[in-house]
């Protein structure tokens, strides 16, 4: 199931969804005129224009990072500080954390400082089993800042967010924690750890929506714009497969 939710991921979000015109011609040019898919072709480009703008990827990604706010002061007790991984870059001598992931560590490093509370860092490698884990990655980044390698806990295994949410529950017996991960990523997350009766502190990071008045290159396609309109697509996906998956 959670390679056919990947498959079936690829090709309804970019880039996959940009083959969409592709085969609509090859299957279908000899049974609808040339109107009609004259008509589907400019639909479709209005809505990659749409999705590679800024105005509209922040309309999508806004109702997301504004679903939990973060809390200035972190003063209630929780058992766990726990960062969800968020990808990984995979090279033979120097693999490290993509850039969402080495966001989430760093702010949850700076908090762990803060608060003292051991950390947890959650993400495998779904995909590649022979390199090593997100979490083990994250591990030795965190020992090189200079953080206490007994307040460091891994949970390696999981492959999405409720396997995350799962394994800590199951592993480290987390009743409440503070939970930091990319701002876009909260609202998903969040239901998943409640639902499993885990208490959340909601710390989120990485915000992709700027506090900036729009200007006319804003109306113009950027690959940001395309990229943070995917994160927000690939969230909304993700919260109907949890909901018809669990």
């Amino acid at each position: 199931m959670f390679y056919l939710s990947k498959l079936i991921s690829s090709f309804i979000l970019p880039p996959g969804l940009f083959m969409l015109p592709g085969v609509i011609f090859f299957f279908l040019h000899k049974k609808l005129s040339a109107r009609i898919l004259r008509i589907l072709m400019l639909l479709f480009s209005c809505f990659l224009y749409l999705i590679s703008i800024r105005p509209f990827s922040d309309a999508l990604l806004r109702p997301l990072e504004q679903s939990c706010s973060r809390p200035e002061k972190v003063t209630v007790n929780a058992d766990y500080i726990v960062i969800l991984g968020g990808g990984t870059v995979y090279r033979k001598n120097n693999m490290t954390l993509g850039t969402d992931a080495t966001k989430r560590m760093l702010e949850g490093y700076l908090l762990q400082k803060r608060t003292g509370l051991p950390l947890i860092f959650s993400g495998g490698s779904p995909l590649h089993k022979e390199y090593p884990s997100e979490a083990s990655i994250a591990s030795e980044l965190l020992l090189k800042l200079g953080m206490d390698s007994h307040l460091i806990y891994l949970e390696d295994k999981s492959r999405n967010t409720f396997e995350n949410a799962a394994n800590i529950k199951r592993v480290y017996k987390a009743e409440s924690i503070i939970l930091v991960s990319s701002a876009y990523h909260m609202k998903r997350s969040v239901k998943v750890f409640k639902d499993l009766d885990v208490q959340i502190v909601p710390y989120p990071v990485d915000y992709k929506v700027e506090d900036l008045p729009y200007i006319v290159l804003d109306y113009f396609p950027s690959m940001n714009s395309l990229e943070n309109s995917y994160h927000a697509l690939h969230e909304y996906i993700g919260m109907i497969y949890y909901f018809l998956r669990y």
